[in-house]
């Protein structure tokens, strides 16, 4: 609802935080959610907040190029 939407920053206000009395920020309704154990401690609003996508890119790695290499393996 509109309070996980204040808390991903699509939304300005919350009228379910308003009648809470509760001042309408998305860290305030982040904070409710949490409380409230609709959201775990593991959901991080920040990267939707930011627009920032969790998905792997795919992208294709190009073939190494076949040269003479040293193993190091015992260094380790």
């Amino acid at each position: 609802g509109d309070v996980v939407a204040l808390a991903l920053e699509q939304r300005e206000n919350s009228r379910v935080m308003r009648a809470l009395d509760r001042e309408e920020t998305p860290q305030n309704a982040h904070a409710l959610l949490l409380a409230i154990g609709y959201w775990s401690e593991t959901v991080n609003p920040y990267p939707q907040r930011l627009g920032i996508t969790l998905t792997q890119p795919d992208l294709t790695l190009p073939d190494l190029a076949e040269e003479e290499r040293t193993d190091l393996t015992h260094l380790v």
